[in-house]
């Protein structure tokens, strides 16, 4: 169940994937490009160790369209991820922010559970910011497991759930 978005090895530009009804996805890797999804929602496995979500670099995906399932997205990647929806993962899923730049533009769009910010070695800078101009409320639990983050321009972002600054 793994979905690959590339037009090319020298693609640059946007194009957009319609959801149809709800599609079961263990991984998804935006190679090329600006990719778009729109329509139905996506449901994040739970099949292995980690629900990838992977955006090279120069790359932008943006979900317009609901997350999912009994997994959540793993963010990899040097690119960004932008989560405009509601997510509505279940069975304790939780979404992480491992590499790269994650936008958000929903108060739920991180799902009901944790938000891990940063992979557990604290290897990776990761940048964590507002989708738009617009204010928003994580209310999420946070776990901080990076060594260096940046909360990066764009709407304010709240912090309305217990943080975890760990060691």
């Amino acid at each position: 169940h793994n979905a690959y978005f590339s037009a090319g090895s020298s693609a640059t530009g946007s194009y957009s994937i319609t959801v149809s009804g709800s599609q079961p996805v263990e991984g998804l890797f935006v190679q090329n490009g600006t990719v778009t999804f729109n329509g139905g929602q996506l449901d994040f496995l739970s099949t292995t160790a980690y629900y990838t979500n992977y955006v090279a670099a120069g790359c932008t995906e943006i979900f317009n369209t609901p997350l999912g399932g009994t997994g959540a997205p793993d963010k990899w990647g040097p690119g960004t991820a932008v989560y405009n929806s509601a997510a509505s993962v279940t069975g304790g899923a939780y979404c992480t922010l491992n590499q790269g730049t994650l936008a958000i533009g929903n108060n739920t769009a991180l799902g009901p559970y944790q938000f891990i910010l940063g992979d557990s070695t604290g290897a990776n800078v990761v940048t964590f910011k507002s989708a738009s101009s617009s204010a928003y409320v994580i209310s999420n639990y946070v776990i901080v497991d990076a060594n260096n983050f940046i909360l990066d321009s764009g709407g304010s972002l709240t912090f309305g759930g217990p943080i975890n600054l760990g060691t």
